[in-house]
């Protein structure tokens, strides 16, 4: 089963352990010199060597210098330079800062965090930047990878001369979860395990041993959410919303919830219920972001299915990437036999849903293959991956009796699930397609407890 190649196996792991924190300006973007380079050929080893161009800027004339890098020589027609960087961004921008006889660069490519082919990058050669001058190349928006390399091809027989560089600068947004300050780091959760899912005692007395949770990852502070469990055919829930620190608020029969249904193409129709959970919530730890789970099982551990809804999403130009939005796989889920679908809804006019599986470096996936496809969506029942339906029909509920009417751009997964996937996480990125419009959304998870 193609899953298996990358799901995550620890009930504990976080998305965001490990990033190192690069440089930012006021407009919250992620600015980092290079930290380590290499070339086709250096002028020597220490002078003009490739290990010149790392760092900040730190040659201010137009004149041969030491402190930039140089090939070799300038006969070869493929000479070229590559830079790493701390970071893998979303990368939006690279800034090439040359010091001597610009007018060489051919084109650059980017460099996959998560390794593979380098992307190509159209229309960035230069003939035109002044000495000493920076020669700026704007990045696609529709990249499926954060970048953390770039390399800079060179041909300078025209010219006689060489093309010398002092420093590169990749620009780009943080990873979800990331801000000027760097990744934040949170304590794992303290939920335990039960035989088919997560165990919750509320303090209310209810408790459950099968709970599915759906973990939103590094949600932000400063915004309130709703996020409402609804059975179907007479399955009763209880949600609860935790922390980090698995502490947090539970819900059985709620009045409000009461009111709220659902029509989605995996479910069919979800009536209003007594028994629907709902719980209002924000994000007010001491931390910028902070991980938060919604867990979902059934009042006594009876079996059945559910669809939980989460509204108070937005995308913004903050972001990154996008939202990232875990769902760990439990027993009781593979038992159940129903795939696990999730949703993105617009409620804001102009906002292009898109949703991408992706690994814990926020890489798209995608089949094996050099023409795999990958395991994304953006027009639900056109342009997906597996089995989607056109939403222009569809609905779920929100906040003062109103709806959420899907549409023929919003997006929808459904993804397999088989034992042998047990306490795995499917990690989901809620975006807009090329990341090229930004507003509110609803997210809509249809799961099976068994």
């Amino acid at each position: 089963m193609f899953l298996k190649r990358w799901i995550c196996v620890s009930i504990s792991f976080m998305l965001l352990v490990g990033f190192v924190p690069a440089a930012a300006q006021a407009d919250g973007l992620a600015r980092q010199w290079a930290t380590s380079a290499s070339a086709t050929s250096e002028y020597s080893s220490s002078d003009y060597s490739a290990s010149q161009a790392t760092g900040a800027p730190n040659t201010t004339v137009c004149a041969d210098s030491v402190t930039a890098w140089a090939s070799s020589g300038v006969q070869n027609p493929n000479e070229s330079l590559t830079l790493y960087f701390e970071t893998a961004v979303w990368a939006t921008q690279v800034n090439i800062y040359q010091t001597y006889t610009p007018g060489s660069i051919t084109g650059i490519s980017l460099l996959p965090a998560a390794g593979g082919d380098p992307i190509a990058v159209a229309n960035s050669s230069d003939k035109s930047t002044r000495c000493p001058g920076v020669f700026t190349v704007d990045l696609p928006s529709d990249l499926a990878s954060t970048i953390n390399g770039i390399t800079i091809y060179f041909d300078q027989r025209d010219l006689g001369n060489w093309n010398e560089i002092d420093a590169v600068e990749l620009v780009g947004n943080w990873p979800s979860g990331e801000d000027a300050t760097g990744p934040i780091d949170v304590q794992e959760s303290t939920t335990n395990t039960g035989p088919s899912g997560m165990s919750v005692t509320c303090d209310n007395g209810a408790a459950f041993d099968n709970g599915v949770e759906v973990r939103v990852i590094q949600m932000r502070a400063g915004y309130t959410y709703t996020a409402t469990a609804i059975g179907l055919n007479g399955f009763d829930p209880v949600l609860a919303v935790l922390n980090s620190a698995g502490r947090g608020l539970c819900s059985d029969d709620d009045a409000a919830a009461s009111a709220y249904y659902a029509f989605l193409p995996t479910s069919s129709d979800v009536p209003a219920s007594g028994s629907s959970a709902q719980v209002f919530f924000a994000n007010n730890s001491n931390n910028t972001f902070e991980n938060v789970s919604l867990v979902v099982g059934g009042l006594d551990n009876t079996t059945g299915e559910f669809v939980l809804i989460l509204e108070g999403m937005v995308l913004t130009t903050a972001d990154g990437g996008g939202d990232a939005i875990s769902l760990q796989i439990t027993p009781g889920m593979i038992a159940s036999g129903i795939a696990p679908s999730v949703y993105m809804i617009s409620t804001t006019y102009g906002l292009d849903p898109y949703i991408a599986m992706i690994d814990e470096d926020y890489n798209f996936l995608k089949e094996e293959g050099s023409k795999g496809n990958y395991f994304a969506c953006d027009n639900a029942g056109y342009s997906c991956w597996g089995e989607s339906y056109d939403l222009s029909n569809y609905y779920v509920s929100r906040s003062g009796g109103r709806s959420v009417p899907g549409g023929s751009y919003d997006a929808m997964l459904r993804t397999p699930v088989e034992v042998g996937n047990e306490w795995s996480f499917y990690n989901f990125l809620m975006r807009s397609a090329g990341m090229n419009s930004f507003g509110d959304y609803t997210v809509a998870f249809h799961v099976g407890i068994g």
